[in-house]
């Protein structure tokens, strides 16, 4: 039996997306059956182009409840242009009830428009709700719920943005951006360890066996490591809480003599945590033609020797923090000899300290990781691992907005994150200069005459003799500086110092036209360190 014949009934053309999304929503419910593309017939334009056409079928509960067996006849079709974006309705039969009963509100196209560009920028579905209540003033009933933003999201993130973990789509992703040779010198490209048999990178899939190492980086940030091997140090340190599979993120880069990180191989230097996958990484790739020297942050030791003095009393535990730092700023390697010597010594005379000084010795004195005193590192650089603690601060504030993200948005992330460093990165310092906030710091001190310059005269027995003592020749400035007060700023909740410089334009704290600084100074308001 031959189908019968749809007769369509036009209801609008040439309509634009946003005024076809609210006729649509002014109708009855409805859901949509087929969505394909095919040539386009709406326009005029000479392009070969296409248009979506889709077919809706009745989803009225008033027409259920009328004809529970039976579909109701009425059809609905929607033709879109690809190309310039106009919109064609088209119904055919009747509902089975005319009634209209209220529907579930809707994302509006100017709602979904909204939404695709915070989630473009990482913001969470709770944000993005919140925005488009601010940014469309909409009533509490023609407001579309909360999971309704959620999953047009997801759905937004795993068709457009590559927000899946799914295996095959990350090595799409990877194989999509992989270093071809061409690229520009700020383009960000991804690698892996293997590649086929066509030059494709191969993707593992996180077992032991097949393990998921994809890098990351560019030819400018690459070729920042094109210099003398002594005039950085190498850093390495591993961040987590990026991506919902736990993985975790490893990353590499310099700092110069001006502890200024960058992300860019002759090596001399390497600082790392007391991590030994990572020692036995760097020793089995980078030692291989390097005079290398690997560096422990101390930073990392003195997080440790805190944790395992929690249950010493805490005149002991000062006694072991101030050793410590003794032996960290040794100035040589017989300085700091003797004071391990008399740090040791002392500790073995005490019997709370004893299980400590066996627990020191063993992992920070006499294992591979014995490297955090201050003299290993080159004059000027950094003694810690925080240069690139603060770039992976950045990372999560600046690109993932701490939030854990699917693998295939995570790598997205990852080479924003490269183009921007290689676009903005800083020229690497090959001398010591002062920083800038030490310099306004000597200014305002010099200003409020708090700072000077001393000759240091070593006494000798030339005064007993008659003949007269000459300053030695050196190239050493002696400074010394006053002890500053320190005033209350209730705006910040916290004493500063008091600098002319910094209250000079401030008022006081109830408004008196005067500077807080003589305020404080003049009724007693301020608090000495």
């Amino acid at each position: 039996m031959p189908r019968a014949k749809i007769v369509w009934v036009l209801l609008a053309k040439d309509l634009s997306i946003y005024d076809s999304d609210m006729l649509l929503e002014s109708r009855k419910g409805y859901a949509v059956n087929k969505s394909g593309l095919t040539p386009c017939l709406l326009c005029t334009e000479p392009t070969p182009h296409n248009m979506r056409t889709r077919l809706q079928l009745c989803k009225c509960k008033a027409c259920k409840m009328v004809a529970p067996y039976a579909r109701c006849r009425w059809k609905g079709r929607v033709q879109i242009c690809i190309l310039s974006n106009v919109v064609s309705l088209w119904e055919a039969n009747q509902h089975v009830s005319p009634l209209r009963p209220s529907r579930q509100t809707r994302l509006t196209e100017e709602m979904k428009a909204f939404t695709r560009d915070m989630f473009t920028y990482n913001h969470k579905p709770m944000n993005i709700y919140n925005g488009i209540v601010r940014r469309f003033q909409v009533a509490e009933a023609a407001m579309p719920k909360l999971a309704t933003v959620q999953r047009f999201v997801q759905n937004y993130r795993r068709a457009h943005l590559g927000g899946s973990d799914y295996h095959d789509n990350v090595v799409a992703k990877v194989r999509e951006h992989a270093y071809r040779g061409g690229e520009e010198s700020e383009m960000p490209f991804t690698f892996t360890w293997h590649s086929n048999a066509n030059r494709e990178p191969i993707v593992g899939r996180g077992s032991d066996a097949d393990a998921f190492a994809v890098g990351v980086s560019s030819k400018l940030l690459l070729r920042r490591l094109d210099r003398d091997p002594a005039s950085y140090v190498l850093h390495l340190d591993v961040t987590y809480k990026l991506s919902q599979m736990e993985y975790p993120v490893m990353v590499v880069g310099i700092s110069d003599c001006m502890s200024s990180f960058h992300l860019q191989l002759s090596v001399r230097y390497v600082m790392a945590d007391a991590d030994k996958a990572q020692r036995h990484v760097v020793d089995s790739v980078l030692v291989v033609g390097n005079d290398l020297v690997n560096l422990m942050c101390y930073f990392h030791v003195a997080a440790k020797f805190c944790k395992h003095t929690r249950g010493i009393p805490i005149a002991f535990a000062a006694q072991v923090a101030r050793d410590i730092a003794d032996m960290h700023y040794a100035t040589s390697a017989a300085e700091f000899e003797l004071t391990k010597s008399r740090c040791l010594k002392s500790w073995d005379e005490l019997p709370q300290l004893s299980a400590f000084a066996t627990y020191f010795t063993s992992v920070w004195l006499n294992s591979n990781f014995h490297r955090w005193q201050a003299f290993y590192a080159p004059r000027g650089f950094a003694a810690t691992s925080n240069p690139v603690e603060q770039f992976n601060r950045a990372i999560k504030r600046n690109y993932t907005l701490r939030v854990r993200l699917k693998m295939g948005t995570l790598i997205d992330q990852l080479l924003l994150c490269v183009k921007s460093e290689g676009v903005r990165g800083r020229p690497i310092a090959t001398a010591i200069q002062p920083r800038t906030d030490m310099v306004r710091r000597v200014r305002k001190m010099t200003k409020a005459q708090t700072i000077r310059e001393t000759t240091s005269i070593k006494p000798s027995i030339d005064f007993l003799t008659g003949a007269a003592q000459q300053p030695a020749a050196s190239t050493i400035v002696h400074v010394v500086s006053d002890t500053l007060e320190r005033v209350y700023d209730p705006q910040d909740r916290r004493t500063k110092e008091a600098l002319p410089d910094y209250y000079s334009y401030d008022k006081d704290y109830y408004g008196h036209g005067k500077d807080y600084y003589s305020y404080a100074k003049g009724y007693g308001g301020g608090y000495r360190p």
